[in-house]
């Protein structure tokens, strides 16, 4: 399975301290997904019975309380082949990593990659979540860096409402999102609707 790779630079090398042992994925099919993006929600948001105050859950996660609103619906709606060949040209030149992995979202799980910091899930739970955006929204990986990874959607959100509920998935699952460090409904969701390249970092 091909993937690009970033961060090649002097301070980061592919081959030392990069990479844990590949982990075995004959599991990834019990891994409830939906429970494992409640529990990102409910580290975001805090406990059910923490006060934030409307206005601050109006803010950062309208139109969301800190109930998890569930996952988003799959998209039927692909990209074009111009829209794909557009943001595809967009992107710098990168090398190619190539995986023993049946499907892109088992790459992370197969290479052995272990940055995802401040996320209390395993790169079991990792790889179901990235099954269920290719399942349901055509997202699969395009990119591997040093604690960052870039998927292409090619089903993504064109509504607001739809980026919104997307937009909680991605907050629930990392804590720097869309290549801009965000963390907030609103703001995730602009860039949903502006480009079909999601980035998540992890600090």
């Amino acid at each position: 399975m091909p993937f690009l790779l970033s961060g090649m630079g002097g301070e980061r090398s592919w081959e030392v301290y990069e990479f844990d042992d590949p982990v075995d994925i004959s599991g990834l099919g019990g891994v409830d997904v939906g429970a494992v993006l409640e529990r990102g929600w409910r580290g975001l948001v805090g406990p059910d019975d923490e006060d934030w105050g409307e206005q601050v859950m109006r803010a950062s996660y309208g139109p969301f309380s800190v109930t998890f609103p569930g996952m988003a619906p799959a998209e039927d709606t692909p990209l074009s082949a111009q829209q794909l060949d557009a943001v595809l040209g967009s992107l710098p030149p990168a090398r190619i990593g190539l995986a023993a992995a049946g499907r892109p979202a088992d790459v992370l799980a197969r290479i052995g990659w272990v940055f995802a910091w401040n996320w209390d899930s395993g790169p079991l739970e990792i790889a179901a979540v990235l099954r269920s955006w290719e399942d349901r929204l055509g997202a699969r990986l395009l990119q591997v860096g040093f604690a960052e990874i870039r998927l292409l959607a090619e089903r993504p959100p064109r509504t607001l409402q739809a980026a919104e509920h997307v937009a909680a998935e991605h907050c629930a699952f990392c804590d720097g999102c869309a290549g801009k460090f965000l963390r907030d409904i609103p703001g995730v969701a602009t860039e949903l609707l502006a480009t079909p390249i999601w980035t998540f970092w992890w600090d």
